[in-house]
């Protein structure tokens, strides 16, 4: 009789195992895959915004190519600045493309965090790329004539503002960073933007399953 309770507990006991792994795996899949369905709309964001700026890239040059003369020389080396850090930006979100599709691939967890930590500092620091040119965004509007009579004055303010918007570049490249993460500023930039957003939604999502196997380890 004696045995024969072992053995019905024992079988028990197996079951019981064979029924935690199945819900592990569930638990696994289903937030596998909604991390799978944000990091997709994430990389439809970057898609579009690829085939924008490659058009973007395309009317810039063009701009540029018919604007070398001297009276146009602050839009020349403004716009040359934008276009360089755009290119920087497609490529880097051509890389991005690439993480996400490795992320959407991968059916573990561990190697779906590690892209997903990649994929969000590279944004990070892409962020911190476009808005150090926050400058150009002024200085493309001057031109030599602004500084003789009689516009002097318009050369003067135009110069005032720019520099002010050097500086606010400058500021927010050396502090966009996760030091700041509790900063409404950074939350409004970075944290609930377009791209940030389904990024932070999918890790939260695998977060989930590190806590669930904690709870049950």
């Amino acid at each position: 009789m004696e045995d024969e309770l072992k053995q019905i507990w024992q079988q028990y006991d197996r079951k019981l195992e064979k029924s935690l792994a199945l819900n592990i795996r569930l638990v696994k899949e289903v937030q596998l895959q909604k991390a799978h369905t944000e990091l997709r709309q994430l990389s439809a964001i970057k898609l579009a915004f690829i085939v924008f700026g490659i058009a973007w890239l395309a009317f810039i040059g063009v701009l540029i190519r018919y604007s070398l003369t001297w009276d146009k020389i602050f839009f020349v080396v403004s716009a040359g600045i934008h276009w360089i850090v755009s290119a920087v930006a497609v490529a880097v979100y051509i890389h991005h493309m690439v993480l996400i599709r490795q992320a959407n691939s991968s059916g573990n967890v561990v190697d779906t965090q590690r892209k997903l930590a990649a994929l969000e500092t590279s944004s990070l620091q892409i962020g911190r790329l476009l808005l150090v040119q926050l400058p150009v965004f002024v200085s493309f509007q001057m031109n030599p004539g602004m500084f003789a009579a009689p516009q002097l004055t318009t050369g003067i303010i135009y110069t005032v503002i720019t520099a002010i918007f050097t500086w606010a570049g400058i500021w927010l490249y050396r502090n966009l960073d996760y030091k700041n993460a509790d900063k409404r500023w950074f939350k409004t930039l970075v944290s609930d933007s377009m791209e940030m957003a389904p990024l932070r939604k999918a890790a939260t999502f695998l977060k989930q399953i590190d806590a669930f196997e904690k709870e049950l380890a």
